[in-house]
């Protein structure tokens, strides 16, 4: 962390979340520690016309469950949100689990943070009411348009794996954002392609680059390989505009694993 934060700059930043980071990752404790998950993870961006950031993210499976939502209180607290957690841990379905945090920083820019929780079986209006209750009417809009047009005639069953995320950063109102398990959702990689190709026409986005990278990742594959390249479809709230992010992992079908 230290030799990233050098060399953004962010050297002041880091150390200010430093006892934050101790909190919900001591380093010392011996069940972070052996978690077979690792403690933390690191990454970087670098966007035009913003300053380079970096984001720690932390593992928050780890401890009993008392422990792991006390955590996500104290992380919500640090950044002024308590309310909205205990209003969001009030009507929180029980198959939502703690899944980690993350903490953004940048050179004079203020730390954002990010509380995320898994849950299996939920339909699209739990994620829907649970946004409305933090984030408010047009969050919850967002997402509602997300997950129908994700989701097409399968909109009011229960989803597979997905990921419910909430942001908070210098808006009053935490915001929330969601990602479904790309693997889960589609039975091949076909189906993806062409859900996602009139999901992203109807929001009036260039296709292009989605297109690029699709068949970039198709060279060379076995064509007997019936691979799921699409690990998770999210849904970021957080700019003017959603913005979508498509990762992509090959995942072998099980009649080739």
């Amino acid at each position: 962390m230290e030799d990233v934060a050098t060399i953004i700059s962010a050297e002041a930043e880091l150390e200010a979340i430093r006892p934050l980071l101790d909190e919900v990752a001591p380093e010392h404790n011996r069940a972070c520690q052996d978690d077979y998950a690792g403690r933390l993870w690191i990454g970087a961006a670098f966007a035009t016309n913003n300053v380079p950031r970096m984001r720690v993210y932390v593992n928050g499976s780890w401890g009993s469950g008392p422990q792991r939502w006390s955590r996500l209180r104290a992380f919500a607290t640090h950044f002024g949100h308590a309310q909205a957690w205990d209003t969001l841990k009030e009507i929180l379905p029980s198959s939502l689990c703690p899944m980690g945090v993350a903490v953004t920083l940048g050179h004079g820019d203020q730390a954002r943070g990010a509380i995320y929780l898994r849950a299996f079986g939920l339909r699209l209006t739990d994620y829907v009411t649970l946004a409305s209750a933090v984030a408010g009417a047009t969050n919850a809009d967002v997402i509602q348009a997300f997950g129908a047009a994700l989701l097409g005639d399968d909109a009011s069953y229960p989803t597979p794996s997905a990921v419910l995320s909430l942001g908070f950063g210098p808006d009053p109102r935490p915001v929330a954002e969601l990602e479904f398990c790309g693997h889960c959702l589609f039975a091949d990689d076909a189906t993806a392609h062409n859900r996602l190709l009139r999901f992203f026409s109807a929001a009036g986005l260039d296709v292009a680059p989605y297109q690029a990278l699709t068949e970039t990742l198709s060279v060379g594959a076995p064509p007997e390989a019936q691979l799921r390249r699409h690990s998770f479809i999210g849904l970021d709230a957080k700019s003017a505009r959603p913005v979508y992010t498509v990762y992509m992992k090959p995942h072998l079908s099980p009649h080739n694993d």
